[in-house]
C-alpha cells in the first residue's frame, strides 16, 4: 500500500466536507448544501487475528439538498508487480 493513500484517507475521514470541496468545488452549487455524510465501507473479515489490517477502498456517500453522490477512494498501487485484479474487485 502507498503511504499516502492511509493519508489521505484519514484526511477524508476527519474532513469529508472539505475534502469535497477540494475534489468538486461545484457540488453544492449544482446540487444545495451537504446534508449528510455517510461512510459505507465494511470491514472484510480477517483469515487470522494476526493478520495487519487489510487495505480498503473507501467510498464515502454525501447527501445533498438535490442529490446524492457516491465518492468511491480506490487504493493505488504504483509497483505493477504487487498489483492484483482481485484486490481492487
Amino acid at each position: 500500500m502507498n503511504p499516502h493513500d492511509h493519508n489521505f484517507k484519514n484526511l477524508f475521514l476527519d474532513f469529508p466536507k472539505e475534502a469535497l470541496a477540494w475534489l468538486f468545488p461545484e457540488a453544492e452549487q449544482n446540487w444545495g448544501q451537504v446534508i449528510n455524510v455517510e461512510f459505507v465501507r465494511q470491514e472484510p473479515k480477517k483469515y487470522s487475528l494476526s493478520d495487519k489490517s487489510l487495505e480498503l477502498d473507501m467510498p464515502i456517500l454525501f447527501h445533498f439538498e438535490h442529490q446524492q453522490l457516491l465518492l468511491w477512494l480506490v487504493e493505488f498501487q504504483e509497483d505493477k508487480g504487487k498489483f492484483s485484479i482481485y484486490k481492487l474487485l
